[in-house]
C-alpha cells in the first residue's frame, strides 16, 4: 500500500569503500539484497536507513562524503525515493560539580563536515565535493581554509584506500585503524595543521580558532590511537 513506509536498514554494507569499487566484496550483499527486496515486493522499492555516522561511536571522525554521494546516486538510480541515516546528538549541560562536557562527545560536533555534505548531497547528489568542501572550510576555518580542506582531502584518501571493511555499528576504530594509517601519512597530516595554527595565530577569528582546535582534536584522537597500536608493538 502507498501508505506503508518499507526501510532497509543497509549496516551489512563496507563504510569505506564505495559500491562503485567492485573490488570490496562486502558491498555486494546490500545491493543484492535490495534487489531482493523490490522482487519481492513487486517492483516497490524499499528505502534506505543508513549507520554511516554509527560507525565507531562518537569521538572518531568518519569521512564517509564519498562513500554516501556514491550509495545516494545508486539509491536514486535503483528508484529509492527516501534515503536517511542515522545520527545522534547528545546534550553537553553543563552540571554543576562535575567535569565540563566535552564535545568530542557529541556526534554532531564530531561529525560536523561529513554530515553537512550529506545534507547538501541529498538536495543533490551530483554536487561537486570539492566545491562543498572549499565552501566549508572558506566558512569555517578562515585563514586556515586551505590547510583544512587538503586534511580532509587527505582523510578521504586514505579511507578510500583502507585495506579493513567496517560494517555494522559501533565497532572499535583500534581493530582497523592500522589499515587506514601510517607514519607517513601521520607526518602529512601533522604538517598541514602546524600550518594552519601558523597562519591562525594573529587572526582575531575566534570562531575559527575553536572550530580548528575541535578538528585537530579529533585527528590528534585518531593519530594517538594508532601511535598506541604501534609502540605497543616495538
Amino acid at each position: 500500500p502507498s501508505n506503508i513506509l518499507i526501510d532497509y536498514c543497509m549496516y551489512n554494507r563496507c563504510y569505506t569503500h564505495p559500491f562503485a569499487d567492485k573490488s570490496c566484496a562486502k558491498n555486494e550483499k546490500p545491493q543484492l539484497r535490495m534487489q531482493q527486496w523490490r522482487d519481492l515486493m513487486g517492483g516497490a522499492v524499499p528505502s534506505i536507513y543508513g549507520y554511516h555516522f554509527d560507525c565507531w561511536g562518537q569521538r572518531e571522525l568518519t569521512p564517509v562524503e564519498r562513500v554516501i554521494q556514491d550509495e545516494m546516486k545508486w539509491a536514486r538510480d535503483f528508484g529509492v525515493t527516501y534515503w536517511h541515516t542515522e545520527l545522534f546528538q547528545n546534550r553537553l549541560e553543563t552540571v554543576k560539580g562535575k567535569p565540563a562536557p566535552d564535545p568530542l562527545d557529541d556526534q554532531i560536533l564530531t561529525l560536523r563536515f561529513p554530515v553537512y555534505c550529506a545534507t547538501r548531497l541529498a538536495w543533490n547528489p551530483d554536487l561537486d565535493l570539492g566545491d562543498v568542501k572549499r565552501d566549508w572550510c572558506t566558512r569555517v576555518y578562515g585563514a586556515a581554509k586551505d590547510e583544512m580542506a587538503a586534511y580532509f582531502t587527505a582523510l578521504e584518501d586514505l579511507w578510500s584506500a583502507a585495506t579493513t571493511h567496517p560494517s555494522w555499528y559501533f565497532v572499535g576504530p583500534s581493530e582497523f585503524v592500522d589499515g587506514i594509517l601510517n607514519a607517513a601519512n601521520i607526518a602529512k597530516i601533522d604538517a598541514l595543521f602546524a600550518a594552519g595554527e601558523k597562519k591562525l595565530a594573529g587572526s582575531t577569528d575566534a570562531r575559527a580558532k575553536d572550530n580548528f582546535t575541535l578538528d585537530r582534536r579529533q585527528w590528534e584522537h585518531w593519530r594517538d590511537m594508532k601511535l598506541a597500536r604501534d609502540s605497543r608493538r616495538q
